[in-house]
């Protein structure tokens, strides 16, 4: 059974991602989070946009120490585990952790196993942005298995 790792990791900004648009994005984004059902397209499409260029921005060790270290983590893992390890971030990075999870298919992952340093007991993550991620990776990919380490 080919076992593909998901390093499941928060994500942060940049450090040099302009502070206006970080903090729309932030108002923006608490709206979604509240449940608000008034959101038009173009706040929408102004959330989705703004989403994409901070996940996307170049990252540096000066400006994403926590990305550059992810990066190292997954490395070590990968050598540590003889197998392929995937970097997913719930937010603020890319990949998301959808698209981890669908790396990992695409790479002939018949197991994923997500690992992440914000476990708490019994495979519960204190992120609830981890578990959606985990269950509609389920959902998406139900022939894969796909357990919390």
């Amino acid at each position: 059974m080919k076992t593909v790792v998901v390093l499941a990791m928060h994500g942060l900004p940049p450090s040099d991602f302009p502070k206006n648009q970080f903090a729309e994005y932030m108002n923006l984004h608490a709206k979604y989070r509240s449940g608000d059902t008034n959101i038009d397209a173009e706040t929408e499409e102004r959330h989705t946009s703004l989403e994409k260029r901070i996940r996307y921005w170049p990252r540096t060790r000066l400006n994403d120490p926590f990305y550059t270290a992810s990066l190292d983590i997954a490395e070590q893992l990968s050598t540590d585990t003889c197998c392929p390890v995937i970097l997913g971030f719930a937010e603020f990075c890319a990949p998301d952790l959808d698209e981890a999870f669908d790396e990992a298919v695409s790479k002939g992952a018949e197991q994923i196993v997500v690992v992440t340093p914000e476990m708490a007991h019994e495979g519960i993550y204190p992120d609830l942005d981890v578990n959606h991620a985990v269950n509609r990776g389920k959902k998406r990919h139900p022939a894969v298995r796909i357990i919390c380490a």
